[in-house]
């Protein structure tokens, strides 16, 4: 399957090391690294800045420049492992999220991703720890959110931009973003610095974005009526072996554990 073009950018909240340790491991792997004050600009280097909301010793976020393709995907692997190695840990204050770029979408297509991934919102809790469910920095995007994002449809056809700016931002599907970045970001994610679970998720976010500007043309309003592409499968336009890799976790979740308890019990 070809990787999609479509750049994207990831924040990696860990704590445990100073600052200095990961802007020399990843000097090591040929990555440059500056460490700034807290700020949203988007750079060409890799940056740490500051984020309150994670706890422990030398708490800091890992901000990529954008990145695109396999060998995007590359990159990331190779700083995740380097900083795992030198020592960053993280807790269950800590978040890892991934933007994607989404300026060539239309609204009805960004509304479409948001749309499928509440579709798919219980199934996709299935990969995630426990904590990340519904948690205060990413809510829950189906129920009342999703019926006032539709319900404003003829606001926000017009007018994103602005619209996008008053969304809570602290959603699984942040639709916020796009406003100041132009980038659709997903918040869902516990924080990690495994570079199996970094590098799966980014795939499946880019690809879940890429695919929906395929599948829906920007006229189109049918997320407006029923759950976007329900009827195909989640693993629609994903990677063999991303499907794979969370069909597996999904197996070992507790949901998947009570099916199994309740059809050994009828068969009983």
């Amino acid at each position: 399957m070809t990787f999609p073009k479509r750049k994207f950018s990831v924040e990696i909240e860990y704590h445990g090391i100073p600052r200095g340790n990961v802007i020399a491991a990843l000097k090591a792997i040929g990555v440059k690294c500056v460490s700034e004050n807290y700020n949203h600009n988007a750079k060409r280097y890799w940056k740490i800045v500051s984020d309150a909301s994670v706890q422990g010793v030398y708490p800091a976020e890992l901000v990529s420049p954008p990145l695109s393709g396999r060998r995007g995907i590359s990159t990331l692997r190779k700083v995740v492992t380097a900083i795992r190695e030198a020592g960053a840990h993280v807790n269950d204050s800590c978040g890892f999220h991934v933007h994607i770029d989404s300026r060539d979408l239309h609204p009805n297509q960004i509304m479409a991703v948001v749309r499928r991934y509440a579709a798919f919102e219980k199934r996709i809790d299935n990969f995630m720890s426990i904590q990340r469910t519904n948690c205060q920095w990413a809510k829950r995007v189906n129920g009342r959110y999703l019926n006032s994002l539709i319900q404003n449809h003829n606001f926000w056809n017009r007018e994103f931009k602005d619209f996008a700016r008053l969304c809570d931002r602290y959603r699984k599907v942040n639709i916020a973003s796009f406003a100041r970045h132009g980038t659709i970001e997903f918040r869902q994610h516990e924080g990690t610095v495994d570079p199996e679970k970094v590098v799966n998720w980014t795939q499946f976010c880019v690809h879940l974005v890429d695919q929906i500007s395929k599948d829906i043309e920007p006229s189109s309003q049918k997320h407006l009526i029923m759950p976007t592409l329900k009827n195909r499968s989640l693993w629609h336009g994903m990677p063999e072996d991303v499907a794979k890799y969370y069909k597996k976790i999904a197996a070992k979740s507790p949901s998947a554990k009570k099916k199994k308890m309740k059809k050994a019990c009828i068969s009983d």
